[in-house]
């Protein structure tokens, strides 16, 4: 299996289209992320982790089945662009 902890400088990723149902804690040791794309996923939540990807800019969520988003969004300082449509959230 792909051992994301090793991809500590990856600038993109993404997840779309794929079967992926919750993104793993180690989300988080991504810290040099700039765009992650997890649309068209049955991607239900995201792991508090998700707060120390603080260097993300565009997170892209349109069409899974969040229904929720954990207080750490708060702490994505340079995020400019979040796309949620077709969430079960909103």
């Amino acid at each position: 299996p792909l051992e994301i902890t090793k991809l500590t400088q990856l600038k993109y990723l993404s997840l779309q289209g794929s079967s992926l149902r919750i993104l793993p804690p180690e989300i988080g040791q991504l810290t040099q992320l700039h765009i992650l794309d997890v649309s068209n996923t049955p991607l239900s939540s995201f792991p508090p982790e998700i707060g120390q990807l603080t260097q993300l800019r565009s997170l892209v969520a349109s069409y899974t089945s969040l229904n929720s988003l954990p207080n750490e969004i708060g702490q994505l300082t340079q995020l400019k662009s979040l796309s949620l449509g077709g969430t079960p959230l909103l």
